[in-house]
């Protein structure tokens, strides 16, 4: 779980909302439909970024593995939280063929000792028994904690800032000129 905390100018803000001349409630709403929506840009670059990183072959997993959600706490929805699920995958959903040696199967990189070339539920994949025997055998899992963290460490929550402050006068804007939550 990764908890994005966003530093936010007070005096850019005052500004803001006495420049659209927007009361409180206004200002507040504008707020939290721009965390919302930062959230949401936030959680499509990961995806984007991290299929094209991590080589895989469709997002479907991907997608399944990143969830947002409004942080727990005072009630203004004034936060949120990006949950990344970044255990090790199965073989068959990164792009490549593996190759098998003498000793293994090499893939992507990684040298996988004991393991072979094999079909699970009619998907080809790389399997490795758990013990001398012909069964059980389990899918060879593939690391990508490392590759994922440094990515949205550089290229994501660097850009969240100035992405909520986009979003944040996108909304100012919008409440000023509809009228939008005016009473």
């Amino acid at each position: 779980m990764v908890g994005l905390h966003i530093d936010l100018n007070g005096e850019a803000l005052d500004r803001l909302s006495e420049r659209f001349a927007l009361d409180e409630r206004q200002l507040q709403a504008a707020y939290s439909r721009a965390l919302k929506r930062t959230a949401g840009t936030l959680r499509s670059m990961s995806s984007k970024g991290l299929k094209g990183l991590l080589g895989l072959r469709n997002t479907k997993r991907l997608r399944r593995r990143i969830k947002t959600r409004r942080a727990r706490g005072d009630g203004s929805g004034a936060a949120f939280e990006i949950w990344y699920g970044q255990n090790d995958w199965p073989a068959e959903d990164f792009k490549g063929r593996p190759t098998e040696s003498g000793a293994g199967v090499q893939f992507l990189g990684h040298s996988f000792e004991g393991a072979f070339i094999g079909r699970l539920s009619g998907t080809r994949t790389i399997l490795r028994r758990k013990t001398a025997r012909s069964h059980p055998i389990e899918r060879v899992l593939m690391p990508v904690k490392d590759r994922m963290d440094v990515y949205l460490e550089d290229e994501v929550f660097d850009q969240a800032e100035e992405i909520f402050m986009r979003h944040f006068e996108a909304e100012i804007r919008a409440r000023a000129l509809f009228g939008i939550g005016a009473r």
